[in-house]
């Protein structure tokens, strides 16, 4: 495992980077046991994970030869979505401030029966790659834009989630599937959600800065990669 800054670099790096080992998964510091496990883990995780796994066995079942443009999943968006929320906002420890938005999260989490709040908007795209990426609080700036976009992002195989806050003006991304269009469903309501398999995002996109965008990170942000030699994740 990584500092994100730190895993970018192994890319070209100037000296052997050493990160920190973890066997059986990757393991990542985060805060509120209880809400960890009783609020997301009873209420919501089973619906993401079910999602992920779905996506997960599709992709293992399908060949180059045979390669459709888009499938679609069926799932519930909106406790999808609770859970990428919950489980962004308890990564890393001692955050005791609050944000201009801490107690409407807060109470969408918590109480099923609100919609997504109108400031978030979450895309999500088919990840085929083994890097692992975590990151609360970054910003995006394209240097042809006005503005920045304020995200979170988490990416796993097979399925990365980037979070954008407050609308930024001129920032759009055409090319992503967009989460937050159920964001007025019912907390059991069922849709048939599309995964585009052919149009993705370069692997490290949006994590590492481009010739036209800066990047900035917040405390906190992680990576982790497999090994080569021991397949442990690092």
């Amino acid at each position: 495992m990584f500092n994100l800054i730190d895993l970018l670099a192994v890319e070209h790096p100037q000296k052997k980077q050493r990160g920190r080992s973890s066997q059986g998964g990757v393991k990542y510091r985060t805060i509120c046991k209880r809400c960890n496990g009783r609020v997301l883990g009873e209420s919501y995780d089973k619906d993401f994970k079910k999602f992920t796994d779905q996506t997960h066995k599709i992709l293992n079942s399908l060949t180059l030869l045979a390669l459709p443009s888009t499938l679609s999943i069926a799932v519930k968006p909106q406790r999808v979505m609770r859970a990428i929320i919950g489980h962004l906002c308890s990564v890393g420890v001692n955050r005791y401030q609050k944000g201009p938005h801490t107690e409407e999260i807060k109470s969408y989490i918590l109480d099923p029966k609100l919609n997504l709040p109108s400031f978030i908007n979450i895309y999500y795209w088919v990840y085929p790659y083994k890097r692992q990426i975590l990151i609360r609080d970054a910003v995006l700036k394209d240097l042809g834009c006005e503005g920045q976009a304020y995200f979170w992002l988490m990416k796993f195989y097979p399925i990365a989630f980037f979070v954008v806050w407050d609308n930024p003006i001129n920032y759009t991304f055409p090319n992503l599937q967009k989460l937050s269009r159920y964001r007025n469903a019912s907390i059991d309501d069922v849709v048939e959600l599309p995964l585009d398999l052919k149009k993705l995002p370069p692997e490290c996109w949006p994590e590492q800065p481009t010739g036209s965008s800066i990047i900035c990170y917040g405390n906190g942000s992680m990576g982790a990669t497999e090994s080569a030699k021991k397949r442990t994740i690092f």
